[in-house]
């Protein structure tokens, strides 16, 4: 799962591993899941700094761009600051699994030629 973030994500140096304390900002997991809908994130809202109320509120944000997305949220904004790996994982399964529906979503939608949308058309 680390491999496929940091792919993803593909700002170096990415995490080492679901311990890695640089995620307690909330910073990566946020581009991470920018990588699946941009549209989500409002960067304005991110504040940059490691006191504790912008690791707080960044980890809050992070939490309401998941449920926006419509994934669950099995973690609280502590295990985010606190980087606990069992709840990091379940967010980077998350984005994981997003990430596969909306790749999904576009390759039906490209599918579609320019021929079968004029012939729902005509049928209306």
């Amino acid at each position: 799962m680390v491999e496929w973030a940091n792919g993803r994500v593909g700002k170096p140096p990415g995490i080492a591993n679901l311990r890695d304390p640089s995620m307690k900002n909330s910073k990566y997991l946020i581009d991470l899941f920018c990588t699946v809908e941009s549209r989500v994130v409002n960067w304005e809202l991110f504040q940059e700094g490691e006191e504790e109320e912008a690791l707080e509120n960044n980890a809050k944000y992070l939490m309401a761009i998941i449920r926006k997305l419509g994934c669950p949220v099995f973690c609280t904004w502590n295990d985010i600051v606190e980087v606990n790996p069992k709840m990091i994982l379940t967010i980077i399964a998350s984005a994981n699994g997003l990430s596969k529906t909306y790749n999904k979503k576009k390759m039906e939608a490209v599918s579609e030629t320019p021929e079968e949308e004029s012939k729902e058309e005509s049928k209306e």
